[in-house]
C-alpha cells in the first residue's frame, strides 16, 4: 500500500526528459498603442522573405517624412519552414537550451513623433516531440521611436518591459514555460534591446528557451505531511505484520 501511494508522486516528478522537436513557429501582431502620429496602423501578412517559413507578418505605423506612405514597422518570421507548404525540417534542442524562435526585422523609417509605443507579438509554437506540446505565447514589445532631427542621429530601440517575460501552459501534468531570452544574431550575443539606425531596415533573431516543472508542486509543509503520512502507513503495516 505504501508503494502504491508513493508511485504516483515519483511519476509526477519524473518530467518530460529528452530533446524537444519544434515543427513550426509563427507570429501575429496585435494591440498597438501609442501617440498622436501612430495612426494609421497597418497589418500586412504573408510577405515573402528568405528565412524560416518564408512568410513574414508585419505591423506598420506612423506618418512618414517627407513621404507620408513610408511607415516604420516590425516584421516577424517563424524559424521553421511550414511543413504543410514545404515539408521543411524540424529543429531539435533540449530543455533549458536557447533556441531561435524567429527573425525580427525593424523598418526604421523617418516618421513624425510621438508614435507607436508598444505592440504585442503572439508566437504560435507547435512541437512534434513531445506530442501535443503546442501553444500561443503573447509578449509585449516596447518601441522607442526617437526624433529624426539629423542624419545618423538617435537610433530607435525595441525592448521588453522591465524584465524578460514568460508564458506557461500545462502539458501532461507538467508546467511548460517559454522564456524569452532577448535579441541577438547568436546565442552568445543575446541582449535585452534591439537597436536600429535611422532610415533603414535592421534584422536580428528572437531567442527563447523552454523549461519544465511539475504543475501544482505541493508546498514544503504539504510534502512534510505527506512524507509523515507515508511513514505512518509503513509503520502501521509493519505493526499489523508482526501481530500476525
Amino acid at each position: 500500500s505504501v508503494f502504491l501511494l508513493a508511485l504516483p508522486l515519483i511519476l509526477f516528478t519524473s518530467g518530460m526528459a529528452g530533446a524537444l522537436t519544434l515543427d513550426s513557429a509563427d507570429g501575429d501582431w496585435s494591440n498597438p498603442t501609442g501617440g498622436l502620429y501612430t495612426d494609421p496602423v497597418n497589418f500586412v501578412d504573408g510577405v515573402t522573405v528568405a528565412y524560416g517559413n518564408e512568410s513574414e507578418d508585419q505591423v506598420r505605423w506612423g506618418v512618414g517624412l517627407p513621404n507620408e506612405e513610408v511607415q516604420s514597422g516590425l516584421g516577424f518570421t517563424g524559424v521553421v519552414p511550414d511543413s504543410d507548404l514545404s515539408g521543411g525540417p524540424s529543429i531539435e534542442f533540449d530543455f533549458d537550451e536557447p533556441f531561435q524562435i524567429g527573425q525580427l526585422r525593424h523598418f526604421n523609417n523617418v516618421v513624425r513623433i510621438p508614435t507607436l509605443s508598444s505592440v504585442d507579438l503572439t508566437i504560435d509554437l507547435d512541437f512534434g516531440d513531445p506530442a501535443g506540446l503546442e501553444g500561443l505565447f503573447t509578449f509585449t514589445l516596447l518601441v522607442d521611436e526617437t526624433p529624426n532631427s539629423e542624419p545618423g542621429c538617435c537610433d530607435d530601440i525595441i525592448s521588453f518591459p522591465t524584465s524578460f517575460p514568460d508564458e506557461s501552459i500545462v502539458i501532461d501534468d507538467m508546467l511548460v514555460t517559454l522564456e524569452l531570452l532577448g535579441f541577438g544574431l547568436t546565442p552568445g550575443s543575446i541582449d535585452d534591446e534591439f537597436v536600429s539606425e535611422e532610415d533603414g531596415t535592421n534584422l536580428t533573431f528572437l531567442w527563447g528557451q523552454i523549461t519544465e516543472s511539475p504543475a501544482g508542486v505541493p508546498e514544503p509543509a504539504t510534502m512534510l505531511l505527506l512524507g509523515s503520512g507515508l511513514l505512518g502507513l509503513a509503520g502501521y503495516g509493519r505493526k499489523k505484520f508482526f501481530k500476525k
